[in-house]
């Protein structure tokens, strides 16, 4: 599993990019005093999730990952809303994105001994038919470099992201291989929190314009599960899973102006991480087994299409 820290190293550069660029002229920054407009934005594309998670065992002496769950390649077609509306450089930009999760696997294993030693169980199943919904609040402002077709904004704001992965049939592969039928387990995410981060764009006098954005994210994770061929879990809600943690996103695009229409090509990566949560384990007998939520993790590779109109204020 990768860490944040890993995951920093990797894409930290999109982030030293964009403050270089947001820095280059800060003597020479002015707000951007242009007049007002709306501008309506239609979004869709895919992207490519992975997701997983473990918990600690409970006791004395518990070992330290006793159940590990893992979501691979989870395919999401996303399509949605956005909006800017803007007033003397300070805008406000509101966006809605409806997913449709269409392929998917994932693999569910056990241990016995400490660090994934004494393998006691695993199996494979399929992930898809699921849903996911993102909510987006932007407020930043504007600032335009004197002489230069570059301008940048500060932005700050709050994001709500929920997956619903539902995991059908599949197969054991330890201690014994076979069959799993009946198989329609749930395990629905929420991730939420504010964030902070730049944005900036370039444009071409030949009408092409390229964009970049970082954001550097403080999230609260909350998660529910129904194991339904787990008799001896309750229904529907198995177990549940909270915790705190940060997160980055960043992102590039390119787009071409045709008047006040913008289409633009763009490329996303997320990666978000949870430590030290909590797992509350409910049976069917009533009682509650808490334990460590060791980690959750999600990283997450998009490619978007973006239409835009603009309509320009007095």
């Amino acid at each position: 599993m990768r860490s944040l820290g890993e995951g920093l190293n990797r894409y930290g550069i999109a982030l030293l990019l964009c403050i270089y660029l947001c820095l280059l002229f800060p003597a020479n920054s002015t707000a951007n005093d242009s007049n007002s407009f709306f501008k309506v934005n239609l979004i869709t594309g895919i992207s490519t999730d992975n997701l997983n998670w473990s918990i600690a065992g409970v006791g004395d002496d518990p070992v330290n990952i006793l159940s590990e769950l893992t979501f691979n390649d989870i395919k999401v077609y996303h399509y949605g809303l956005g909006a800017t509306f803007s007033i003397c450089g300070f805008f406000i930009q509101p966006e809605i994105i409806k997913g449709y999760i269409y392929k998917g696997w994932a693999t569910d294993s056990d241990y016995s001994m400490d660090n994934r030693k004494s393998l006691t169980f695993k199996s494979e199943m399929d992930v898809k038919d699921n849903d996911a919904k993102y909510i987006n609040l932007t407020f930043g402002y504007n600032y335009k470099v004197e002489g230069k077709n570059f301008s940048f904004a500060p932005v700050v704001g709050y994001s709500k992201r929920k997956q619903e992965l539902i995991i059908t049939g599949g197969n054991v592969l330890f201690p014994e291989k076979r069959p799993i039928y009946g198989l329609n387990s749930k395990y629905a995410t929420d991730w939420q929190g504010f964030f902070a981060g730049i944005r900036s764009q370039y444009l071409f006098q030949s009408a092409v314009n390229i964009n970049a954005f970082f954001h550097f994210h403080y999230l609260e994770y909350a998660a529910v599960a129904d194991w339904n061929l787990r008799e001896d879990f309750s229904h529907p809600v198995s177990f549940r899973h909270s915790g705190y943690g940060k997160g980055m996103e960043w992102g590039v695009g390119i787009g071409y102006s045709i008047g006040n229409l913008n289409l633009e090509l763009g490329y996303k990566y997320k990666f978000f991480k949870i430590n030290n949560g909590r797992d509350e384990l409910y049976f069917s007998t009533g009682e509650t087994v808490r334990s460590n939520l060791n980690e959750v993790e999600w990283q997450s590779d998009s490619f978007t299409f973006k239409i835009s109109y603009t309509f320009e204020g007095a």
